[in-house]
């Protein structure tokens, strides 16, 4: 059986795995295919109680525990500016969309005529060609804080791990 390598801190491998496995749970959430985004959304948490549970019985000055530290604080904090950015973006197309277009489908609809899966299809596409520019802007109010802040704080994190460095404040959230 092989040594150790005196030159890789202890834990190393681990801490790199970690982080690993955030950034595929991140990237498997912007895949807009079903399964991929639910095994995204499934090993988010996971990840978090992995670094949790790595922590666990480790120094507090110790390698390992100053990244996981560092991997749970970007993960809450990513969540959180999610649900943030989310709900104004929501808000934006909730207050200014034209609904009229659906209005008329809608009242349509009620007074008994029906549409075909195509029709449909038809109303949907020109409700997003109607709203194209308040959706794009909405999708950039949503989606460009959150993945600035996660590549910032997991390329960040992982530059350090990968010289075998601790964290200077690890549980800063920015």
């Amino acid at each position: 059986m092989s040594e150790p390598d005196p030159h890789i801190p202890d834990g190393k491998t681990t801490i790199i795995a970690a982080y690993g496995l955030v950034s595929a749970s991140i990237i498997l959430c912007f895949i807009p295919i079903t399964a991929f985004f639910m095994t995204g959304l499934i090993l988010l948490p996971i990840s978090l109680l992995v670094c949790w549970g790595l922590r666990l019985g480790k120094p507090h000055d110790s390698l390992i525990y100053n990244h996981m530290i560092y991997i749970s604080r970007t993960i809450w904090m990513y969540s959180l500016l999610l649900s943030l950015t989310s709900s104004i973006a929501g808000f934006m197309v909730f207050r200014w969309a034209d609904n009229s277009l659906l209005h008329d489908t809608i009242n349509t609809i009620m007074g008994g005529q029906s549409y075909s899966h195509e029709e449909l299809y038809g109303v949907l596409l020109d409700y997003a060609r109607a709203n194209l520019i308040l959706m794009i802007s909405a999708a950039m109010i949503c989606i460009v804080p959150v993945v600035g802040y996660i590549t910032y704080r997991l390329s960040r994190g992982l530059s350090r791990a990968l010289k075998g460095y601790r964290l200077p404040r690890p549980q800063a959230w920015f």
